[in-house]
């Protein structure tokens, strides 16, 4: 599954939308409910541009509550993943995905990717 976002303006936090676009800060409006239980592992985060001085993070949370899923982009990286955990989610359960950047000024695109499995 892919999500996107897009025109991350800096320092700010947003929950990732479908694929090429941007995010919002609301994440009722961009949760995605989940048809038949499965699990997601493999998250993996690309910023367009490295990352300035501090760290931006990229956790998936599932009913509104962060999972401990998290890739990490350090300063001057544009990749970053959790390869290691997986999260269960149950038929109807809702899946978002915050994204927290932490540089101070501009924009980045973050394309973010987690893999569905035990479906």
């Amino acid at each position: 599954m892919y999500f996107s976002s897009g025109n991350h303006a800096q320092n700010t936090t947003l929950f990732a939308g479908g694929w090429l676009n941007t995010g919002t800060a609301t994440e009722s409006t961009i949760q995605l409910r989940i048809g038949k239980a499965c699990s997601f592992k493999n998250l993996q985060v690309y910023s367009d541009s490295a990352v300035a001085a501090v760290t931006t993070t990229v956790e998936i949370f599932k009913n509104g509550v962060a999972t401990g899923v998290i890739a990490t982009l350090t300063p001057a990286s544009r990749y970053a993943a959790d390869l290691v955990n997986a999260i269960t989610f149950a038929a109807g359960d809702k899946l978002s995905i915050q994204v927290i950047s932490g540089a101070t000024t501009g924009t980045r695109d973050y394309n973010i990717s987690i893999e569905p499995f035990n479906v």
